[in-house]
């Protein structure tokens, strides 16, 4: 009896080691399957991924397009409510007289903080530009003393929008004299904006940048005579824009990041309306 069930014992310990193997065995075949699956179905994966953002990026290249040309052909600019805004700020400006007689009827510097998303200010005379300190200094060869005068102005059209805002660089605009001259002058005004804050996206570039730009430039400088002073530049930004840029201005742009030389304007104007 005792040999009996010893065998059966010994039978049912053989019986579960043989079980236990064939299911790792399965456990491992059901691993590699799975596996298997896996590899052939990422290629799949990734290619409805990148279709899905391919559409987005047609979308929204479709959105800024038609926002553009709303801009451009389908609003009577002259007419609209931004235009005749600007025409009336630039009649304060009065840029028809020379720099020397605007200086006893208008203020040399006039900023408007008015807007809910954008500051915008000018500098009605003689301007001279530091790069290093990014500072605009109101030249006033008239008067030996003029009234002290220092402004800040983050030159990006979301002035409430913080996260925005936190990368577009201060541009200080005064009234002091500098001890600095020109080592450049122009005989073309400055405009003087930022490339900061969400600029990058395709969407942002147009409907921040290139269509406030293409109201203010034909409003303020229907002969596009002006020169542009960009600051905040990242990547390839420049580059990309290059063609359109020339289009909008026949100057050369000034690059805040890059630049040390002290150019000078007979007059300037900081940031752009949307």
């Amino acid at each position: 009896m005792k040999n009996f069930f010893a065998k059966e014992k010994g039978g049912r310990v053989i019986y579960k080691e043989k079980r236990r193997i064939e299911e790792t065995r399965n456990t491992r075949r059901i691993k590699e399957t799975r596996r298997r699956d896996i590899k052939s179905f990422r290629p799949m994966q990734v290619i409805m991924l990148r279709r899905r953002r391919l559409i987005a990026t047609c979308f929204a290249m479709l959105i800024c397009i038609f926002i553009f040309l709303h801009f451009v052909f389908f609003t009577p600019v002259k007419n609209s409510k931004t235009f005749q805004e600007v025409k009336q700020w630039k009649s304060q400006l009065d840029f028809s007289l020379p720099p020397l007689r605007a200086t006893k009827h208008v203020r040399q510097i006039i900023c408007d903080r008015s807007h809910s998303n954008f500051d915008l200010c000018s500098i009605n005379g003689h301007t001279l530009l530091d790069p290093r300190t990014t500072t605009l200094y109101a030249l006033d060869p008239t008067n030996s003393n003029p009234p002290i005068t220092l402004l800040k102005i983050r030159p990006y059209p979301r002035k409430a929008d913080k996260r925005a805002m936190s990368s577009v660089k201060e541009l200080n605009i005064t009234s002091i004299p500098p001890k600095i001259s020109c080592g450049v002058t122009h005989h073309s005004p400055a405009l003087a904006f930022s490339a900061g804050g969400y600029t990058g996206n395709f969407f942002c570039d147009f409907s921040d940048g290139f269509a406030p730009f293409f109201i203010t430039i034909n409003s303020l400088f229907s002969n596009r005579d002006v020169v542009l002073v960009i600051s905040d530049i990242r990547g390839r930004w420049a580059q990309k824009y290059a063609e359109l840029q020339s289009r909008i201005s026949k100057h050369p742009i000034i690059d805040l990041n890059k630049e040390n030389v002290v150019h000078c304007f007979p007059s300037a104007i900081v940031e752009f309306k949307i």
